[in-house]
């Protein structure tokens, strides 16, 4: 098995891999505000998941399909995912364990947006629209039931692991991989929850495992009022300063870390290496969430490219 891989869910601009996540713990997820609640304080954190896993990483942007978008007056949902797995690390394991919570606009709540949504979600999970051509080697089953009066639908498979890791249990004398999903709307959006289990798992412990997850953010879903987004998060969540707060600080930084032009740079500037080195110490600042800064000073024209290899302020 390879340690970038796709995550088990079900459709939406692009598929989402381990490596557009930004790693996370605990710290990252919340226990949902009751009067306000933010969507991704809907994702449980490890202690609401089965104790053999941990979350892993996050992930924030929109999830909708762009024809859908179109369609709907071109506003695409805003979507939070977080990854679980049993050590708390990104890479492929036994059990991968993923949860994506869509919200779409307001004007489309409780409208046929939402089932439209839920239908294309489970579309997009069969190719051509099949959804029952499997062979003798493949059990497979896909269920339709309302869960308090919303849509759901759960799916499962086992298939036969034709090539198996060198390094993997030899113990497994015929590897199978289950996949299984739940897709579930709610009032204003759709939950998905999928994961992948091998090389021999439990009959049924897929399904039980999203199922059980889905229950847990439905609750929620149901119980609180509609959630808000929040751009910055996970990138910046946390943090004692604000996002233009931190840009400023880093604008600091490089003018610190700018060295006069030599052979080897024939430029004036900060090197990225450093800069991120720095602001790593300074705030905890991961590259991803510096690189998000970088960005910010370019878009207000206060440093020249920050693709390069020497930062410049302008």
């Amino acid at each position: 098995m390879t340690d970038s891989y796709n995550l088990p869910l079900v459709g939406g601009c692009g598929t989402l891999r381990n490596s557009s996540l930004m790693a996370v713990d605990d710290d990252y997820m919340r226990r949902p505000t009751e009067s306000g609640p933010v969507l991704f304080e809907l994702l449980p954190n490890s202690a609401h998941v089965d104790p053999l896993y941990t979350v892993a990483g996050a992930h924030a942007g929109c999830s909708c399909n762009r024809d859908f978008c179109r369609s709907h007056s071109g506003d695409a949902s805003h979507a939070v995912t977080a990854l679980y797995t049993p050590t708390g690390e990104l890479d492929y394991q036994e059990r991968i364990l993923a949860c994506r919570i869509n919200i779409l606009e307001e004007d489309q709540e409780y409208s046929d947006s939402i089932d439209e949504f839920h239908e294309e979600k489970i579309d997009d999970a069969f190719e051509d629209g099949e959804r029952a051509a499997y062979t003798d080697w493949i059990d497979a089953s896909l269920t339709h039931d309302t869960v308090n009066g919303y849509q759901r639908t759960a799916f499962t498979r086992r298939e036969p692991i034709l090539s198996y890791p060198p390094a993997a249990d030899r113990d497994v004398s015929r590897p199978v991989l289950v996949t299984a999903f739940v897709v579930q709307t709610t009032p204003w959006g759709v939950i998905e929850v999928g994961t992948y289990h091998w090389p021999d798992p439990d009959p049924g412990s897929g399904l039980a495992t999203v199922t059980d997850l889905a229950d847990t953010v439905m609750s929620r879903a149901s119980r609180l009022p509609r959630p808000e987004t929040d751009p910055e998060w996970p990138l910046f969540y946390g943090y004692e300063e604000t996002k233009a707060e931190l840009a400023d600080e880093l604008r600091t930084t490089i003018a610190e870390l700018t060295a006069e032009p030599s052979p080897l740079t024939p430029e004036p500037g900060a090197a990225l290496t450093n800069l991120n080195d720095r602001f790593h110490e300074q705030y905890g600042a991961t590259r991803r969430e510096t690189a998000e800064l970088l960005r910010v000073l370019e878009a207000n024209d206060e440093i020249k490219d920050a693709t390069a290899g020497a930062i410049q302020l302008t």
